[in-house]
């Protein structure tokens, strides 16, 4: 019977551990990156609400549901866009 050092029993759970630290990492950049989007398209639309013809569950349906979802292009002119 071939014997097994202890010590391999050790590294698979620090394997399991680095794989869920940089999900976790990976999943914080993009909930970061996605409101970073949110505030920059309140600021230039001076504050209006994205997804104004959605309620509130369908955008959370939305979000969590197909996870591609993107801001239209706000309508605000170019000239006060200097403004901000």
């Amino acid at each position: 019977m071939m014997m097994i050092c202890p010590a391999f029993y050790a590294v698979i759970p620090l394997i399991n551990i680095f794989y869920y630290y940089y999900y976790y990492l990976l999943c914080m950049f993009l909930a970061v990156c996605r409101s970073f989007g949110v505030a920059l398209w309140e600021l230039v639309t001076y504050g209006g609400l994205p997804y104004t013809d959605l309620s509130n569950d369908q955008v959370i349906q939305l979000v969590i549901g197909d996870g591609n979802v993107r801001l239209c292009q706000p309508e605000v002119p170019v000239s006060n866009l200097d403004r901000l």
